[in-house]
C-alpha cells in the first residue's frame, strides 16, 4: 500500500551486515539487481541506487525483537520527482518507512531477516 502510494514497482530485499538493505523503483526489474558485497551503510544505500538503477533504499536493523529503518536514502531526481508531484519532497516512500515497526519474520523484510536470504517484488 505505502510503496503503491508512492509509485514504487520493484523491490530487492537483501540480509546483509545483520540487517535488511531494502530497495527499489517505479520501473519494473526482470530480476534483483546486485548490488555488491562490500557494504558500507554510508554509501551503500547511494550505491545501491546507482548499481541497480533503483530510486530509493533503505538498511532495516533489529532491535529487541522489531525491524527499523535506521537509514535511508532517495536519488535526488526522485526528490525532484516527488517534489514536483505532490509540492514538497519532505515525505518519501522512505522516510515514511522510518515509523514501520516490523516483527521479526513479518512481511517481506521481516522474512528476509529471519532467514538470512534474499526476496524480489518484480
Amino acid at each position: 500500500p505505502l510503496a503503491k502510494e508512492f509509485g514504487i514497482r520493484s523491490m530487492g530485499f537483501i540480509f546483509r551486515d545483520g540487517g535488511v538493505y531494502e530497495y527499489g523503483t517505479d520501473q519494473t526489474w526482470k530480476a534483483l539487481p546486485e548490488v555488491g558485497t562490500s557494504l558500507d551503510l554510508t554509501a551503500v544505500l547511494r550505491t545501491a541506487c546507482e548499481a541497480s538503477d533503483a530510486c530509493y533504499a533503505m538498511f532495516w536493523a533489529e532491535s529487541a525483537g522489531k525491524l527499523s529503518v535506521i537509514t535511508h536514502y532517495n536519488t535526488p531526481e526522485r526528490l525532484a520527482a516527488i517534489k514536483a508531484e505532490r509540492g514538497s519532497a519532505e515525505k518519501t516512500f522512505a522516510t515514511l518507512s522510518r515509523a514501520t515497526s516490523l516483527s521479526v519474520g513479518q512481511g517481506l523484510v521481516g522474512r528476509v531477516f529471519a532467514t538470512k536470504g534474499e526476496e524480489f517484488v518484480p
